[in-house]
């Protein structure tokens, strides 16, 4: 079985692919995913980066944190669940500096599985 970790790294390589199709999406803003115990990710939105764990205090602004139960993370992952539908359903909670919401940074998330 594949730690959390190996899939977010497979799902952040097929999410990056998309920027093909969708053009250089990458606008400075980092994004991290906070599965609270089971890991505080940071998802480039390039293919030239790696996913790394690292500690929340490690964070560099300007950052969108997505806090999510890692249940629904695993089932995300897994493609039992969508990011979208999780929004929908405020399940997920956001940190943004600056509190600016980033349409490209959300659609490209919805990329972000197995």
């Amino acid at each position: 079985q594949e730690s959390l970790l190996e899939k977010v790294k497979i799902a952040q390589k097929k999410m990056a692919a998309h920027e093909k199709f969708y053009g250089e999406v990458d606008n400075g803003t980092r994004l991290y995913i906070d599965a609270q115990e089971a890991g505080f990710f940071y998802i480039p939105q390039n293919s030239q980066e790696e996913v790394v764990e690292l500690a929340p205090h490690a964070v560099q602004a300007p950052y969108l944190i997505v806090h999510v139960d890692p249940r629904l993370l695993e089932r995300i992952l897994d493609k039992k669940a969508h990011w979208n539908n999780a929004e929908v359903g405020s399940h997920l909670r956001f940190t943004r500096d600056p509190n600016v919401y980033q349409r490209s940074i959300h659609l490209f998330m919805s990329y972000l599985h197995c």
